[in-house]
């Protein structure tokens, strides 16, 4: 019988800063896996970045060759956007270390373009801004929200044509009635 996946999550504060930085861990992280990568090898040319982001995460919130549940995937989802990508770098510089090397050929001349850096160069600790706040509207006051992994994910996979309404749409998702409903 397999155990009851737990992934505990950081205190949410409604409003103020958020800490931030590689050392302020919010998933319960492992190593990357050949599990992992065979899954990023299948899917390295999806169109959806941020479902194939999510989903590794999700991966190393488990044992290897587990399959992450639906909570732990909802956990991962409801990461803020900069929040998930702290704890890609941090996957990243605890698996392969924190030296990035990258070689591109110029698609037009063909020419090699090396490209090196360290992640601990990074200055990842600025903090985020509130989660949420209130926006007063008329007689209502809606509330918006950063957006998440998750809503980055749903809007991937989106029929929206140019940013200006990929941008309606995403604000539509983030911008809350007082009863908490979304308006889009």
């Amino acid at each position: 019988m397999a155990a009851r996946e737990r992934v505990p999550g950081p205190p949410r504060p409604e409003t103020g800063g958020r800490p931030a930085g590689p050392a302020a861990g919010i998933l319960p992280l492992r190593e990357l896996t050949g599990w992992e990568e065979e899954y990023l090898s299948r899917h390295q040319y999806d169109a959806n970045t941020a479902r194939t982001c999510n989903e590794v995460l999700a991966r190393c919130c488990v044992p290897p060759g587990t399959e992450p549940g639906e909570q732990v995937r909802a956990r991962v989802r409801d990461l803020l956007v900069a929040e998930r990508d702290l704890e890609l770098v941090r996957l990243r510089r605890m698996s392969l270390g924190a030296e990035v090397e990258a070689r591109v050929e110029c698609s037009t001349c063909g020419e090699a373009n090396e490209a090196g850096f360290s992640l601990d160069d990074l200055d990842l600790g600025r903090g985020f801004p509130a989660v949420r706040t209130g926006l007063p509207v008329d007689d209502d006051e809606l509330t918006v929200s950063l957006p998440t992994a998750g809503d980055q994910e749903v809007l991937f996979d989106a029929d929206i044509d140019g940013p200006a309404e990929r941008r309606t749409w995403l604000l539509a998702r983030v911008l809350r009635r007082p009863d908490g409903t979304a308006l889009g």
